[in-house]
This record gives C-alpha cells, sequence and structure tokens, in this order.
C-alpha cells in the first residue's frame, strides 16, 4: 500500500493524489473522479472534483462539513488495488488529524478496448 503525495484545495474542494516518482499516461474521466494510469496501466493517481461530497457519498456520511474538515486537514494517504476481470477496486485511506475514512470504490476497467457492432 504506497503512501501517496496528495494535495487538497479547500476553496475547489478538490483532492488530487498522486504516487510519488509517477508518471501519467492516461486518464480516465468518471463524473467526480479522474483515474490516472502509467503507460502499464497501473492506477498511479486520483482526482476528485467535489471531493467532500464525493467521499460523503462514497462513505455513506451526511456530514459533508466533517468530511471537508478532514480533507482540510490529511496527514496522509494510502492506496490499496485489485483488479479482477473487467473491475478495479480501489481502498483509500484517507488519515486527518484526528479521524480517518476508508472509502472503497469499485469501477469498470478494461484493458483492451471495446469491440462495438452496428
Amino acid at each position: 500500500m504506497p503512501k501517496l503525495k496528495f494535495d487538497y484545495d479547500r476553496k475547489y474542494d478538490n483532492l488530487f493524489m498522486h504516487v510519488p516518482g509517477s508518471k501519467s499516461a492516461d486518464s480516465v474521466l468518471l463524473g467526480d473522479l479522474v483515474l490516472d494510469f502509467d503507460k502499464k496501466k497501473n492506477l498511479v493517481g486520483m482526482e476528485f472534483t467535489n471531493a467532500s461530497r464525493f467521499v460523503s457519498r462514497i462513505t455513506f456520511s451526511k456530514d459533508t462539513a466533517a468530511v471537508k474538515e478532514l480533507l482540510a486537514g490529511l496527514k496522509e494517504c494510502r492506496m490499496d488495488v485489485v483488479q479482477e476481470n473487467e473491475i478495479l477496486t480501489i481502498r483509500i485511506h484517507l488519515v486527518g488529524k484526528s479521524s480517518e475514512l476508508t472509502p472503497v470504490l469499485s469501477v469498470p476497467f478494461a484493458t483492451e478496448p471495446a469491440i462495438a457492432c452496428a
């Protein structure tokens, strides 16, 4: 579980986290979430727009203000990634001054382009 470099912009409520020393070769936009992948298709970064609302939704928290405070005081971010079949499961550890959250995301992930038939 690598420690991530991170930056939270409180004014715009955006959270960006990435594996130190990694280079993004491709990005996938999924609503308020951007996933960054390297050339080998490893997940190397994530960006959450409307981060406090997004994290509140995926942790079933009704207290968006408390989530925003956690994000503003982040001390550490880590992630675990498991790819099985065409699903990428990402567990994110957000460690703040006095609390932490561990949201889990499951997103579709295809290593080969889909073939469309007309």
